[in-house]
Order: structure tokens, then sequence, then C-alpha cells
């Protein structure tokens, strides 16, 4: 009996071994089929499921990790990441090793810099510290760092990026905005706003212009408004963008560049503001439309012809007696695209003035379709003033009015030919 019992447990043994080793060389299959899908269109899945089996796969990563570049470059980087992000002891040591392996390619360094920085532990980020800060370093390898710099949260790794965000190198200081971007502390928007005026370009990160919005508003909005008369209109479309997205909360800083020195900054101010507030406060718009600059007085009459108000029309009137010429020519614009029929006696009146906003009364006229301006239109006609008979004899042909003309007007020997094309087409204009 004995006997039998001491066979039995030897032959259960014998089995549990077997399939212990049977499940081993299942496990080993299985990782390698993982590895090798490092490098297909579902790699992600395959990095998680490595992931999950853990410390068993990192012998097997750290090999195909190392493998020659001939190999699979994308399979030994997301080799380094999976290792980076199983974090075990071996993982780290592998990781530390390669990114001072100048036998592999660049990429791959880079690759397990950054998954150091999953590992995020004192001696990672000793060894990230040494790589950003030794320019001997490649500049790529150096940006990896940069970037791996978001995993740790503290004081000393926000003062690293803050440097970098000066730095002249363009992937240091994209990195670095990055990296602050996504670490989302108080203390690490405050290092980006401030980078931000020395390397601007940086707003382009979609990551870094949501930072911005959601920063604290005293803090994120004076840079923003220091960045506005930007040269570049790379930097002036970011800031845009951001204020947009902010709203309403960004309203009192643009009201306040409207004032602004800077002629663009007005322009612009005016421009978002009135994406903001499309039915806003007129008087504003009536007020820039006396701006010295032509792009500011512009926005604003864009604005005003887009808000829905009906009691701006005596204010424009108003304002075609203002002693500026292109005030005038703003505020007659406005009223024919508004196609104010009020505003007919005051434009006939301007026509009649004869003065530099003169063609302007007559092309209001011509888009609101007024017939009782056609004896102005007329002697704007037989005027001397080229801009002037042009503008009257569109404004007659808008009208249907061509037919009227005196006979002693010849349309064939008119010395102009927008005036005889006018005169004689019997096409309608696209306007209506």
């Amino acid at each position: 009996m004995k006997r039998f019992c001491l066979f039995l447990m030897m032959a259960i043994a014998a089995i549990v071994s077997g399939a212990a080793m049977d499940s081993l060389e299942n496990l080993s299959d299985r990782i390698q089929t993982h590895i090798d899908g490092l490098s297909s269109r579902d790699w992600d899945k395959n990095m998680d499921a490595l992931v999950k089996i853990g410390e068993p796969a990192v012998s097997f990563l750290i090999s195909a990790m190392n493998q020659p570049v001939q190999d699979s470059l994308w399979r030994q980087r997301r080799s380094a990441g999976a290792l980076g992000r199983i974090g075990s002891p071996a993982a780290e040591r592998a990781l530390l090793e390669a990114t001072h392996d100048g036998s592999l390619n660049i990429h791959v360094r880079r690759s397990a810099v950054e998954a150091l920085g999953q590992i995020a532990s004192p001696q990672a980020l000793q060894t990230i510290k040494n790589i950003v800060q030794d320019i001997q370093f490649d500049v790529n390898l150096r940006s990896s760092g940069v970037y791996a710099l978001k995993n740790f949260p503290g004081d000393d790794a926000v003062a690293i990026l803050k440097r970098a965000m000066e730095s002249d190198e363009p992937p240091i200081h994209y990195r670095a905005g990055e990296a602050l971007a996504e670490m989302g502390s108080r203390k690490a928007t405050a290092a980006l706003l401030q980078g931000i005026r020395i390397n601007p370009a940086c707003l382009y990160d979609r990551e870094v212009r949501s930072a911005i919005v959601n920063a604290p508003l005293e803090e994120a909005l004076p840079v923003l408004i220091e960045l506005l008369p930007s040269e570049k209109w790379s930097v002036r479309s970011s800031v845009v963008q951001i204020l947009e997205e902010m709203g309403e909360a960004g309203v009192p800083a643009l009201l306040n560049a409207l004032s602004h020195s800077d002629p663009r900054t007005r322009w612009i101010a005016v421009r978002i503001l009135s994406r903001i507030q499309p039915e806003g406060d007129f008087k504003t718009w009536l007020e820039m439309l006396k701006d010295r600059h032509w792009m500011v007085r512009n926005e604003a009459a864009v604005a005003l012809v887009n808000h829905p108000s009906k009691e701006m029309i005596a204010p424009l009137i108003e304002l075609m007696r203002n002693e500026r010429s292109e005030v005038q020519i703003e505020a007659a614009w406005i009223l024919g695209e508004k196609r104010a029929t009020g505003s007919v006696d005051a434009l006939i009146s301007l026509l009649q003035e004869k003065g530099d906003a003169a063609w302007m009364a007559a092309v209001s006229l011509g888009k609101i379709r007024a017939q009782e301006a056609e004896k102005a239109l007329l002697e704007g006609l037989r005027g001397n003033d080229m801009q002037v008979r042009r503008s009257s004899a569109w404004a007659l042909h808008q009208m249907g009015l061509t037919a009227n003309f005196d006979a002693d007007m010849n349309q064939t020997e008119d010395p102009d030919d927008e005036i005889k094309f006018w005169i004689n087409s019997n096409e309608w204009s696209v306007i209506k």
C-alpha cells in the first residue's frame, strides 16, 4: 500500500511538472507573439498584453530592445516603452543601460529615456537630469529627457523645464512646453506662461493651448495680450484661438486691449470680441470706427454689419457728418450693407457734398436701390471725380435706371470702360 501511494505521488508530480513545462513554453510563445506584434497596427493591444504578463516578459523585451536596427525600429522602441510601464528593477536597469548605449539607434535611446520617466524613480530622475543638462548628448535625446520630466511633479523638475523653455533649440523648448502643459500644476503652468513670452512658438501645440485656456486668468491674460501684436501670424493665430476658447472670461482684458498702442492688438481685440459677443454693446464698435488705423475701423464696421440692432442707424448717420472722411466712408458702407432705407437722405447729402466719401455714398444708395437718389446719382455721373462717376453708374445700373440717361451722355464715347459697361450692360449685378 505504501509503495502504491509513493508511486501515485511520483506520477502526479511528473504530470504537474510536465504541465508546468508546457505552460512555460506556451507563455514564452505568447510573449514572443506579442513582441512581434509591437510592429503591427494593433501594437498597443500587444503592449498592454505584455505589461499584463509583467516580470516574465522583461527578459524577452530587453532582448527585443537591444536587437539590431535592421530588425524593427518600432519593435525596439515599443519594447522600451513596455519595460517602462512594467517598471521592475530589472526593467529599470536595462533602460538605464540603453540610454547610454551608443550602439543603439538614437530613437531607441530616446524611447528608453521616456520609459524611465514612466518609472519615475529617484535614480531615473537623476539619469534624466544628467542627460538634459549635458549638451554633449544629442539634442533629440535631450529633448526626450525634457519631455520625460513631466512625470516628476517636484519643484526640481519644474525648474529644469522652465530653463528648457528659454532654450534656443526648438526641440528642447517645444518638448518643455508640452511637458509643463501635461504636468498641469499651478507652478508648471506659471513656468509655461513665462516661457512662452520667450518662445511663443510653443503655442502651436494643442496641449499647451489647452493648459493656457485653463490657467488662472490673472496670469494668462496679460501674457496673451502681450503676444497679440506678434509679427508672426502663427503666434497671433494661436493667441486668437486661445482667447476665443476662453470666451466671456477673456472679455475684460480684450476691452482693455481696444486702447492698446499697437494697432494690430486693437484690430485682433475687436475681431475676437465681436465673435465672443456678436450681440454685445454696439456702441463699442461705433467708437472703434473712429480709430486711426484702417484695419481696426474695417473690423469694427464688419462687427456692426453683423449686429442685429437697428438702434445704430441714427448714430451711423451722425458719423457721416464726422470731420474725417475715412469715418464717413465706414459709416456709409455699413448703412448700405444693412439696407438702411432711413439713411437715404443723409447718403444723398453726403454724395452731393462731393467730398472724399461721396463715392461710398453712391455705392450704398445703389445697394439700398433708393429710386429717389436718381437725380443726385446722375449729377455724380456728370461730375469730374472718376471714382464718384463709376460708383454712380453702378448704382444707377443696380436700380435699373440706365435707360433714363440724358441724350448728351454718349454711351459709346465715355473715356472710362467701367462706366461704359454699367451704362450698356443688360446684366444685373450679383449684389441683391
